[in-house]
């Protein structure tokens, strides 16, 4: 009769632990699924390096959607501009924007992927070079002005939409700026 009351003991506690085990993974299924299952739902999320920097970040800045690649000098702090290198992301506008950085800080590339991209190329003094859209003094839904600017405004090469009562066409064009400009520092 003891060796009944073991066994069934036995029995007893391995059902009663399937039992357990049933009813937590159901309520795990439950759970998830009420959640939206295989959704994982973060603010932010970090890749780190071995030494434990950030070298990635994937979040949000001034809600908008990042990816912020950053450079290894300064303990990789993915908020502060001088140690992005790379960035991909959206501005408040809708407007795609991918963007790299040299070392100081300062954006070099820049590219903004709306309706009508601009490329720019700068370095500490600036924009230098300007590819795409050319941005008017009174922008405009009509500005179709393309082309490829040397600054400070020095030398543009493009087309440009040219409207007349015989209808809307392009035309090529180059200017030259003969005036010296000084040396930006």
């Amino acid at each position: 009769m003891v060796m009944w009351n073991r066994y069934t003991k036995t029995i007893l506690h391995i059902l009663w632990v399937f039992a357990i085990g049933f009813a937590g993974g159901a309520t795990g299924t439950i759970f998830m699924k009420s959640r939206g299952g295989d959704v994982i739902r973060a603010h932010r999320f970090e890749l780190i390096d071995s030494a434990g920097r950030t070298s990635a970040f994937l979040g949000t800045q001034e809600d908008q959607p990042v990816l912020i690649f950053v450079g290894n000098q300064g303990g990789g702090n993915a908020s502060s501009l001088l140690h992005q290198r790379a960035l991909l992301g959206v501005a408040a506008d809708g407007t795609p924007i991918l963007q790299f950085r040299s070392e100081t800080g300062t954006p070099s590339v820049r590219l903004y992927g709306n309706a009508k991209p601009v490329l720019l190329l700068g370095n500490n003094t600036g924009v230098r070079v300007s590819l795409g859209l050319l941005q008017s003094d009174t922008p405009s839904i009509n500005d179709d002005d393309w082309g490829l600017t040397f600054r400070p405004e020095l030398a543009t090469i493009g087309v440009s939409a040219v409207s007349d009562p015989q209808g809307k066409y392009y035309r090529g064009f180059v200017t030259v700026r003969k005036e010296r400009k000084p040396f930006p520092d």
